[in-house]
């Protein structure tokens, strides 16, 4: 990866984070479901405060801090939901609609290599899940 990438790949959290400072947060408690495998997926979540476990068929995938994102796979291929999303504890999200997201990408461009790392590094995770379970 070029300099020039890996500078605007460390900066999109931040950048992101900016763009959404005035968008209005939602709460959940913890243990609150967030959203559930099988629905549709209509927005992905930014985590701004708090921490929410991503889940599988009641195993852990994931559990996504600040300035996280969760459930964009179904703003990319309009997909139900594959997973479970749970507060892990008190946590206030940012709900991301496809058209804002969309914004945010012609915006900020280098946000949606972000994402693109992001689905990289989860399926790299994955593979070496899989590999240690001897799949």
């Amino acid at each position: 990866m070029s300099d020039r990438m890996a500078k605007h790949r460390e900066n999109a959290p931040r950048q992101l984070a900016n763009l959404l400072k005035s968008y209005k947060g939602v709460a959940f408690v913890e243990g609150q479901r967030i959203f559930t495998e099988g629905e549709p997926a209509e927005c992905m979540y930014v985590v701004r405060s708090g921490e929410v476990d991503v889940l599988f068929r009641g195993k852990l995938l994931e559990t996504v801090t600040p300035p996280g994102i969760f459930g964009e796979m179904g703003l990319i291929d309009g997909a139900p939901r594959s997973a479970d999303a749970v507060a892990r504890t008190d946590c206030e999200l940012v709900r991301v609609e496809e058209i804002e997201f969309l914004r945010m990408v012609e915006r900020v461009p280098y946000l949606a290599l972000n994402v693109m790392q992001l689905l990289v590094d989860r399926i790299k995770q994955m593979n070496e899940r899989l590999g240690a379970a001897g799949l």
